[in-house]
């Protein structure tokens, strides 16, 4: 299976799967204008939109069989471009982002497999389910080279949570923080930007990840994860969180439900190992695998 990303830049994935070849969709653009054209022309429906797609996605059905591609608005358009020209390429269409728009379900043709990490959107929309992932590699590193810099760290946008991040915030203002909350502008989120490396970076030197969600979120997000691998604590308001296998009170605190007095203790006590023999199956790897035994439900 290869996995099919954006553009060189697109998060951080590209450079850390295993077992999976990655291929760019669009052509490199540097102009800003000609990005918001391109965009126009692919809402459009306007003949020729797969110009803007690179040769080797254009010609892919040839030397490949199946193929992976991640949910974004520009994406939509590749993968009924791979659905109408190679009809029997078996396309995989992940959701790793909740589903705010339910439009997006019929944009997509049919026979495209769509999958996602949120149960509820499963339950809700006749998806497949696969749990989200991380990678292992991160966790290749000594805790004693990093330095503890604060106590709680969050970088994300602020996507309707402010009145959580603000909760939060109140929670853990007697300790050390450290916040980076980015507007949902696109300028805004350029502005705050943070190579993925220097976020890995940020949750070394802390001793707690903060994970914050919208109501609507039911599924897992990346930051759990992140705190499993890199062995630290975790602050979350996502109480469905006691369902997962890696569930401990002794690692995770949840808003709203533990006991607020008891922070103090809780971010000073030490990190329970109880659960690593179940980190390996939020791998990449395991995570790849599971696309192909498990059942498929075909939109």
């Amino acid at each position: 299976m290869r996995l099919l990303v954006i553009n060189e830049n697109v998060l951080f994935y590209k450079d850390y799967v295993e077992n999976v070849k990655t291929e760019v969709i669009y052509k490199k653009i540097s102009s800003s204008f000609l990005k918001l054209v391109r965009m126009l022309h692919l809402k459009s429906g306007l003949p020729f939109y797969y110009l803007w797609f690179t040769e080797k996605f254009r010609t892919i059905g040839k030397c490949e069989n199946e193929v992976l591609l991640f949910d974004t608005v520009l994406t939509v358009p590749a993968a009924n471009y791979l659905r109408r020209r190679f009809p029997s390429m078996r396309i995989v269409y992940w959701f790793w982002n909740h589903i705010y728009d339910v439009s997006i379900l019929h944009h997509l043709d049919k026979g495209i497999e769509l999958w996602s990490y949120d149960k509820k959107d499963c339950e809700s929309y006749g998806l497949s389910y696969n749990t989200q992932f991380y990678f292992p590699k991160y966790a290749n590193y000594h805790v004693e080279q990093y330095s503890i810099e604060q106590d709680f760290f969050f970088v994300g946008v602020e996507k309707g949570r402010k009145k959580y991040i603000d909760e939060c915030l109140s929670l853990i203002r007697e300790f050390t923080y450290k916040f980076i909350v980015s507007g949902n502008s696109r300028m805004a989120r350029v502005k705050n930007w943070m190579p993925y490396e220097q976020v890995v970076d940020n949750i070394r030197r802390s001793r707690c990840v903060v994970d914050i969600v919208p109501d609507a979120q039911k599924g897992l997000t990346l930051r759990p994860l992140e705190a499993l691998f890199l062995q630290k604590k975790l602050l979350t308001n996502f109480s469905a969180i006691k369902n997962q296998d890696f569930y401990s009170p002794n690692n995770i605190f949840i808003m709203n439900e533990d006991d607020e007095r008891c922070l103090k203790d809780f971010i000073n006590a030490p990190l329970s190992l109880e659960h690593e023999n179940c980190i390996m199956e939020y791998s990449f790897a395991s995570w790849l695998k599971r696309f192909s035994a498990k059942e498929v439900r075909v939109n």
